[in-house]
C-alpha cells in the first residue's frame, strides 16, 4: 500500500508536467 502510494506520488508531477506540456493538445 506505501510502496503503491509512493509510486502514484512520484509519477503526479511527472503527469502534471506532460499534462502541460501538452495543455494546447490534450488538457
Amino acid at each position: 500500500m506505501t510502496a503503491l502510494y509512493h509510486r502514484l506520488t512520484a509519477l503526479s508531477p511527472a503527469i502534471l508536467v506532460d499534462c502541460h506540456v501538452t495543455l494546447v493538445n490534450i488538457c
